[in-house]
């Protein structure tokens, strides 16, 4: 099976599609999956219009139609029984692709069946699989990660936020959308914000989850009450999106219609009648979100809950493994971050994955929120190290203490202990306690005396701590 070099030349005055043509289309169109259960004259509705009219356009062309014939009788059909209509740019392309083939061509009867794509088997070589050498590669256009957002949202990929119910994963985005409207600086990134002819970039959100006071409050919190650039799909019910469904048509028009920079759809598993752990649903699912980021080149933004807990780390970080659902909902995204909260006012964004590399898997931004403000990254001190924290410890107790109070006092492991003592440069100083088998422990200079203390004195500071400790 193969496609010819040459096209059927398009013959000028292509002929009137009769009432009898038609239906003699549909007669000789086939049974098989693209006709099945089609009766004289039904419509074809979204999805499947390609594939019915590439279907009635294979089983002309095995008739022996010209191209001219086979477009002429695509696009009356288009104009009366497809809902609604292809353009008629993408119906003179599936003649075209079709009238490629040979009459006797074995493909033809794939493409009546709805078992291959005429349109991009255009670029397919005889065996359907091609190579390329990596100096090729090499030399094709690199479009390049346009940010919208530093490295946390793209134009054209997909970033997810990961979160438990309550920790703020659409406060977070909403501020974001902020950023990138306006834009402002979020976590230290710039926002792209208007462009050249001072036009802002434009947001839909599919909001299946959030009240409309809650999304009043959000535009209170953030400013965006005025806002006309970000636009709401309002569904606290749900959707049903799908390839098949009609949800999925009336969003794709608004989409196409609208022409959005971002797309946010909020929570994932609730804008389509699936089963969130359902591997095969979810990937379908995914596609579709895939096919309009690849066809409309907005960013696209998803939401999507954390499971409550890991018994087995409790208190630990999330994790990627931690998202709730299956593998699939993140399986194809570019950025992944997690969020969690930690003391009020405060919480802390995980970067899980970011296939364009500017950060660093397992790295992580503390964060401090409030309401009018919104995030801001914060930068802690840095952790004293066991020796500062031990020295510390001994400067409060001149006279000195044994291993046993440095460990009680600071919390180190007396292993810890030991080693920082040997590791002092002898700046920590010790001396036996006569009777014992121990040693007390000072730091040098915090006595003028040569002797830390008198033995008398040592028995009963010994005997005063062992009282306290206890």
């Amino acid at each position: 099976m193969g496609i010819t070099d040459h096209a059927v030349p398009l013959e000028s005055g292509a002929p009137e599609v009769t009432d009898e043509l038609a239906r003699w289309i549909w007669a000789e169109s086939g049974t098989e999956r693209a006709t099945r259960e089609r009766v004289d004259g039904a419509t074809i509705t979204y999805p499947g219009r390609n594939n019915a009219l590439a279907s009635l356009a294979g089983s002309m062309r095995r008739r022996g139609m010209t191209q001219a014939e086979i477009e002429a009788a695509l696009i009356a059909t288009n104009a009366t029984r497809v809902e609604p209509p292809l353009d008629e740019a993408d119906v003179r392309r599936i003649a075209k692709s079709v009238s490629r083939y040979e009459v006797a061509d074995d493909v033809l009867k794939l493409v009546e069946r709805g078992q291959s794509d005429p349109v991009y088997g255009d670029e397919i070589t005889d065996g359907g699989i091609t190579t390329m050498t990596l100096k090729q590669i090499a030399e094709l256009p690199d479009p390049g990660y346009k940010p919208m957002l530093g490295p946390l949202v793209y134009r054209g990929l997909r970033t997810l936020v990961g979160a438990a119910t309550g920790e703020g994963k659409t406060t977070l985005v909403m501020w974001m959308l902020r950023a990138i409207v306006e834009g402002e600086g979020f976590l230290g990134y710039q926002g792209v914000g208007p462009d050249e002819n001072g036009k802002k970039p434009t947001v839909l959100i599919i909001d299946a989850e959030q009240s409309v006071p809650d999304i009043q409050r959000l535009a209170n919190e953030t400013g965006m009450t005025d806002s006309e650039n970000i636009h709401y799909i309002p569904a606290p019910d749900g959707l049903n999106l799908g390839e098949s469904t009609s949800d999925a048509l009336q969003v794709e028009r608004i989409i196409e219609q609208m022409k959005p920079d971002v797309v946010v759809v909020d929570p994932a598993y609730k804008v389509a009648s699936i089963d969130s752990n359902s591997e095969r649903e979810v990937v379908d699912l995914m596609r579709l979100f895939d096919r309009w980021r690849a066809e409309y080149g907005f960013a696209f933004i998803m939401p999507v809950h954390t499971r409550k807990g890991d018994k087995a780390n409790p208190g630990g970080g999330p994790t990627l493994d931690d998202i709730f659902g299956s593998g699939a909902f993140s399986r194809g995204a570019e950025v992944i971050l997690g969020v969690k909260q930690g003391e009020p006012g405060y919480s802390r964004l995980y970067v899980w994955k970011h296939r364009p590399g500017e950060l660093t898997k397992g790295t992580h931004v503390d964060m401090a929120f409030d309401r009018e403000s919104g995030f801001s990254q914060i930068y802690r001190e840095s952790i004293q190290t066991v020796q500062q924290i031990i020295e510390s410890a001994m400067k409060d107790v001149p006279e000195g203490l044994t291993i046993d109070e440095i460990h009680y006092r600071t919390g180190k492991s007396k292993e810890q202990v030991r080693k920082a003592i040997s590791q002092s440069g002898g700046k920590i100083l010790g001396e036996k306690v006569p009777g014992s088998k121990r040693k007390i422990y000072r730091l040098s200079g915090s006595n003028d005396e040569e002797k830390l203390v008198s033995d008398d004195d040592l028995e009963r500071w010994i005997a005063k701590s062992e009282i306290e400790r206890d």
